[in-house]
């Protein structure tokens, strides 16, 4: 989970100015009726998925137990709504202005994601690369780190590597980070490596939802942890490559998309500005060389 410092100054302001907008608690208690009962009835909406999807219940004690609770807030909401036009208007407002960012950003990083993925390779990683070095490349000293969140796949930017630059580094790293539902995560259990031949290899590290997600530090487990392959381990010259979120900004401009895919990019690239980047929150330096000793 990552901490986005600009949401949290968005609202610690949008409370404020809710509050003081509104003037009293009673002027403020319209809104607030709607607030609730609209937070309980999706709640409850949501709660038949998890019994009957997640938890496997039948489908028709799953329609009993939620239906029921459904009709009760379905009431409240209805009734609360009769005050729309005393102050219930503003949690729908700020419901509908949040559910547009957040579609937005999932919806234009699947546009500029499937548009990476598209112009990189649909072969899987494992068969990308044995397709690849059975032409013997030329091999770059050091070794080169690609950020992904799909660690079956082929990176992107580990394509655009290959074409501009016409070799591969030595040794090639695919990290995958991934966040887990656990406050912390054990030294000891935050990395995990896969060999893929070649002088290849998967990286996975993991991160608790409070932990300090420190990739550089993280990374020097590959030199020295037991679970690294021997010839990983003698050490790393990281190479830390131009940012992906570069790459892929730079394809949703070389591929045309219909005029709502390109409203979302314009948004999502937008929200993307304003959000901590990979690079940032990773602690990745963008055009150095991390040398790991």
């Amino acid at each position: 989970m990552d901490d986005v410092p600009a949401v949290n100054w968005t609202l610690l302001i949008s409370v404020l100015a809710a509050v003081l907008g509104f003037g009293s608690s009673t002027a403020l208690g319209s809104a607030y009726g709607i607030a609730v009962t609209g937070t309980m009835l999706i709640t409850t909406y949501l709660t038949f998925y998890v019994l009957r999807y997640a938890w496997h219940y039948n489908w028709l004690v799953c329609v009993l137990a939620t239906g029921f609770f459904f009709t009760i807030d379905a009431t409240f909401f209805s009734a609360n709504l009769l005050k729309f036009a005393q102050g219930g208007w503003f949690p729908l407002l700020v419901g509908a202005i949040v559910f547009v960012l957040m579609s937005t950003w999932k919806r234009g990083r699947e546009i500029v994601y499937d548009k990476a993925h598209q112009s990189a390779d649909v072969l899987p990683l494992q068969m990308y690369l044995d397709r690849l070095f059975d032409r013997v490349p030329i091999r770059a000293l050091g070794t080169a780190a690609f950020l992904t969140t799909d660690p079956d796949a082929v990176p992107p930017a580990f394509v655009s590597n290959l074409e501009h630059n016409g070799v591969v580094h030595e040794r090639i790293l695919f990290v995958t980070v991934q966040s887990k539902d656990v406050p912390y995560v054990a030294v000891e259990d935050r990395l995990v490596t896969e060999p893929m031949g070649h002088d290849c290899f998967k990286v996975l590290v993991s991160y608790g939802f409070k932990d300090e997600v420190n990739l550089p530090s993280s990374l020097q487990a590959c030199r020295a942890g037991d679970r690294a392959d021997r010839t990983l381990r003698s050490g790393l010259r990281l190479a830390v490559l131009p940012s992906a979120e570069r790459l892929r900004e730079r394809r949703s401009r070389e591929h045309p998309v219909h005029a709502a895919g390109r409203w979302s990019l314009a948004r999502e690239g937008f929200l993307r500005r304003v959000a901590c980047g990979q690079p940032e929150r990773r602690r990745l330096p963008l055009l150095a060389r991390d040398v790991i000793t």
